[in-house]
């Protein structure tokens, strides 16, 4: 069976779910992957002046692909984690609320995981926009989706007129959510990258375990940062090297103050 590669996706959609919804999720991909070689066929080259942009900067990156905008993000979080934790002055007391001022600060507690997502996100949008340097020949747009969600969308023009754009998803759990276990794979696996079409995400959990939060809720399984980063990178086993539809890493955000 041939698939319409509408340029509407909504029509898409409409159609197989409507005609074949046992189908609808397979055939999903199969049309993300037509439209992908399509658009990669048709993907203008690097102009010389982009070429030089990226020569002449050395954080500028040329995105090519979903996993390049993914390692992209990466580096643009290992990058926050020096600003919270690694720096003379470092910024994780923005991400506590506490009682009194001082010498009398007490009662610290982290904030919430929509706080969290919303600073992590201006975070991407300063770091990585192209205006400071962080791409060339595309627009990157960080923004929140729902709740936790922070969606990275890259796009560009190609030949035919039509945009490029790669995805990739970064759901936030704090180390006190019960489902911290769990959600990697049950909220950004199954209810976001698979019912959407995407493939890459991230799994970002912020740790907040230390001596100052007093009455400290932590339901991973591990109590120090090197075991929790071991765990993390357990539960995204099967979605990384090549085997799973999906590539979704793991990151350990440290906010310890």
């Amino acid at each position: 069976m041939s698939l319409p590669l509408f340029k509407s996706k909504s029509r898409w959609e409409s159609v197989y779910r409507r005609d074949l919804p046992e189908q609808a999720t397979s055939l999903r991909w199969t049309y993300r992957n037509a439209v992908t070689n399509v658009r990669r066929n048709l993907r203008q080259s690097p102009t010389p002046e982009v070429v030089k942009k990226v020569l002449a900067q050395p954080r500028a990156r040329l995105l090519n692909s979903d996993n390049d905008l993914l390692e992209l993000v990466l580096e643009s979080l290992g990058q926050l984690q020096v600003k919270l934790t690694g720096q003379v002055l470092p910024a994780a007391d923005e991400l506590w609320r506490w009682d009194g001022s001082g010498n009398t600060r007490k009662n610290f507690k982290h904030k919430d995981e929509e706080a969290i997502s919303d600073y992590i996100a201006r975070w991407l949008k300063e770091d990585i926009d192209p205006v400071a340097g962080g791409v060339v020949g595309r627009e990157v747009q960080p923004r929140r989706g729902l709740w936790t969600d922070i969606i990275v969308d890259a796009s560009s023009p190609t030949a035919s007129g039509e945009f490029e754009k790669f995805t990739v998803v970064i759901e936030v759990k704090g180390c006190w959510n019960t489902e911290v276990r769990t959600a990697l794979k049950t909220q950004l696996a199954g209810d976001y990258l698979r019912p959407h079409g995407l493939r890459c995400g991230i799994y970002l959990v912020g740790w907040f375990v230390c001596k100052r939060w007093a009455g400290a809720k932590n339901h991973l399984a591990s109590d120090n940062i090197p075991a929790a980063c071991a765990e993390m990178d357990a539960m995204a086993a099967d979605f990384v090297g090549g085997e799973s539809e999906f590539r979704i890493e793991p990151f350990l955000l440290d906010c310890t103050s």
